[in-house]
């Protein structure tokens, strides 16, 4: 099973390769015609708030499962 997703993944990676120069010119098409949509109002405020909310769950997980061994029953 192991070599069938490798080949699958490789002849997907070939695949890719023969329309890199396309997708590209795509990408710079797309990202020349958006230059001008800019961001949503008080973006960086929310990826601060979602981060800062992400990474306090992060801590107390970290906080509470501090004490207990992985041996200890539940």
């Amino acid at each position: 099973m192991f070599f069938v997703n490798s080949l699958l993944i490789y002849s997907l990676f070939i695949q890719l390769a023969t329309k890199w120069t396309f997708l590209m010119k795509t990408w710079q098409k797309v990202e020349w015609d958006m230059r001008t949509y800019g961001y949503p109002p008080e973006f960086a405020k929310r990826c601060i708030g979602i981060t800062a909310v992400i990474m306090l769950l992060a801590i107390g997980e970290g906080f509470a499962g501090k004490g207990r061994s992985a041996d200890e029953p539940q």
